[in-house]
């Protein structure tokens, strides 16, 4: 259990793995659909994004709508069709799109009854690494959103964790003071890039720690 400390008034939570899961990864529904082992999904990935230049691949993260991550995808979608040789038409490719931009999520247990407890005494938020579908899908799972005072996400803002720069772009947009403020997340790295910003409070979630306190359940956050 942890034991949130009395000065606290903003709580940023991490998203995925600590919000919620994906059932099945856009990998294998993707390689299902095409028909080859999912195992090999990455590795066409990983040749599909080396072809198409330095540009392309530093776009990906900085992809700041919907409207533009779904172009993109539907891009690398068309190229991976072609590098396996498979005839597609445009549903086919918004199928495939699909599958990244409105992934198979579950919210872990308990979680949408704990934001609810705890919204009613702290400022809530999410920092993630992550795409735009993330605000128009995962965290709309169960009207979780609702929630939220501000959700930061790495490629609207142009930076990802662990830089200190999306850290303190989260510290402004709180509107509190560091020590005001809890960090959530399942990575230590990234635990490790709060600090670095000047967040102390911080906790690990669901993995254990000899540096970190952690928790394995948002219901052991305890006021």
């Amino acid at each position: 259990m942890y034991r949130i400390n009395k000065n606290i008034k903003f709580i940023y939570f991490d998203a995925g793995n600590v919000l919620f899961y994906k059932v099945t990864t856009e990998g294998e529904n993707i390689a299902n659909e095409l028909g080859f082992p999912p195992e090999q999904y990455q590795d066409i990935v990983d040749k599909l994004v080396e072809q198409q230049g330095k540009e392309l691949t530093k776009q990906f993260y900085q992809l700041s709508t919907l409207e533009e991550e779904t172009e993109y995808l539907n891009g690398l979608h068309r190229r991976m069709c072609e590098y396996l040789g498979i005839d597609s038409d445009d549903e086919l490719i918004e199928k495939l799109t699909k599958y990244r931009t409105h992934g198979d999520y579950k919210l872990h247990k308990g979680v949408k009854e704990n934001l609810k407890r705890l919204s009613k005494n702290y400022k809530l938020g999410v920092l993630s690494n992550s795409l735009p579908s993330r605000r128009h899908h995962e965290l709309k799972i169960d009207d979780i959103d609702k929630y939220f005072d501000q959700i930061i996400i790495s490629s609207e803002v142009g930076v990802r964790k662990p830089n200190k720069e999306i850290y303190e772009i989260a510290i402004e947009k709180s509107g509190f003071k560091k020590d005001e403020i809890l960090y959530i997340d399942d990575k230590e790295s990234y635990l490790n890039g709060a600090l670095d910003a000047g967040i102390q409070n911080v906790v690990l979630y669901k993995t254990e720690s000899k540096k970190y306190p952690s928790i394995d359940s948002m219901v052991n956050l305890i006021e």
